[in-house]
């Protein structure tokens, strides 16, 4: 455990294997196991040290925490929620059960919402001859709109205009950015792409965060 809250997640594993051949039906050994291999981004492990955990005690709340945290990073968005579920009305004293189903219904939306799929190929080259408009700085890296929930879109534009008006808005809001603000035209295949990296981008920090979270828990 000390080893966990420093973060080093190898050396907790480590520690935890050896405790484990000692005891090998003591499912609080398996649920740390599985939140160290968690951590350190080993979900497979983590899923399976959930499972056992839970067939050793099926009463032991943290083996469910697992198993739907692990599920979620396996991208098994559906089923985290479901396991979740069922541990909120088995221990419906247990908060921190609440907030990992939340994390997990929020992730299944995320994915349903805003997962974005590159047309393709014949179409990403028809879409090569179309221009669009951005405002970027002087190395080209384009500026993002950020909302009150800390989501960063960067909007294209397929009239000049609109682009020279979001450009005026940078310059008016934050004089020293609009300085090294420019418009740029790209494809919109160029956009597109940039959009999906966009939301790869964003859904690691997501991801990072979660996984902060967890380890503070």
């Amino acid at each position: 455990n000390a080893h966990v809250a420093k973060g080093s997640w190898s050396r907790a594993i480590n520690c935890y294997n050896k405790a484990i051949e000692l005891d090998g039906n003591n499912a609080p050994l398996y649920s740390n196991r599985a939140a160290a291999e968690y951590l350190n981004q080993a979900y497979d492990a983590a899923f399976e040290d959930s499972l056992k955990a839970i067939s050793i005690d099926p009463k032991w709340w943290k083996g469910y925490k697992w198993k739907g945290l692990s599920l979620i990073k396996l991208k098994r968005w559906v089923e985290a929620v479901e396991v979740l579920e069922k541990a909120c009305e088995e221990f419906s004293d247990v908060a921190e059960l609440s907030e990992n189903l939340e994390t997990a219904r929020n992730e299944l939306e995320h994915a349903q919402n805003l997962l974005y799929v590159l047309p393709g190929p014949e179409m990403m080259k028809k879409l090569d001859g179309i221009p669009v408009f951005i405002v970027t700085d002087e190395q080209g890296q384009p500026f993002f709109i950020t909302y009150e929930d800390g989501q960063q879109v960067c909007t294209f534009y397929f009239q000049h205009s609109d682009a020279v008006s979001t450009l005026d808005w940078i310059k008016e809001e934050n004089p020293s950015l609009g300085e090294r603000a420019v418009v740029v035209v790209i494809s919109l295949s160029q956009a597109f792409q940039m959009a999906q990296d966009t939301q790869q981008q964003y859904q690691k920090e997501e991801e990072a965060a979660a996984a902060k979270k967890a380890a503070e828990a």
